[in-house]
């Protein structure tokens, strides 16, 4: 039941759209074969069925967009707003043709322009929205990766202040993981370069207490850190 449950929560949407089809189906071909009469169909009827049956295809489509990050999934919203107006305009137009129901040139030939142009709008402003649901999620999925850096980066401090052994240094190192673990972990473009400097200045003060270097030295080396941090919290404060 639970593989059951899990194998909905993530096919609900394309089981709604097979539903619909397959009833829009039923319906269709129980009216044509019992009201209208095959003998009494004519081309706006048909090509009235084939695209609306088209018209699934991007319906379904979109639902196998892969998210990778929940973060930018709500900008998929708009793609499947324009999708459901484009399938609620193809259906409400072609539902019109197919009770028209001609072979009359103007007819079907009108008919076929409008789809195209129809589905050349919905086309064009899928792509957009497309667009910028990639660029977005790239955007935060390069973000989570660098969060997740920080975190390790920050983890790397505390262990770094349990190994230091003189009271003045460990003292000045619970004090830097103190700012540490008040600091955003969500880093961005612009301070990439002070987060990749506090790493190597943690590495830089770890080397030298296995190298039992001077606390001077060592303390020299933790307020070039602390400095190191408070320029990132600064500039991550001014660019968000």
């Amino acid at each position: 039941m639970d593989k059951f449950g899990k194998f909905l929560q993530g096919n609900t949407g394309k089981l709604i759209v097979g539903i619909g089809a397959a009833a829009f189906n039923i319906v269709f071909w129980v009216i044509v074969g019992v009201a209208v009469k095959f003998e009494n169909t004519h081309a706006t009827l048909w090509w009235g069925y084939g695209f609306t049956m088209f018209a699934f295809l991007p319906l379904l489509g979109v639902m196998f967009i892969p998210i990778k990050n929940r973060l930018s999934g709500h900008t998929l919203n708009g793609l499947y707003g324009v999708t459901a107006l484009y399938m609620g305009f193809t259906f409400v137009m072609n539902l019109i043709f197919m009770i028209v129901n001609t072979d009359h040139q103007g007819g079907y030939v009108t008919q076929i322009v409008l789809n195209v142009l129809l589905l050349l709008a919905y086309v064009a402003l899928a792509f957009i929205f497309i667009k910028r649901f990639s660029k977005v999620q790239a955007n935060d999925i390069k973000r989570e990766e660098q969060m997740r850096d920080l975190a390790l980066v920050f983890t790397k401090v505390s262990a770094v202040s349990n190994q230091a052994e003189d009271p003045e240094v460990k003292a000045e190192l619970i004090k830097l993981r103190q700012r540490v673990n008040n600091s955003s972990s969500a880093g961005n473009e612009h301070t990439q370069e002070y987060d990749k400097q506090f790493e190597d200045q943690i590495n830089v003060v770890q080397d030298m207490l296995n190298a039992n270097v001077e606390k001077e030295e060592v303390l020299k080396a933790i307020k070039v850190a602390n400095n190191i941090l408070t320029t990132r919290n600064q500039i991550l404060l001014s660019t968000r």
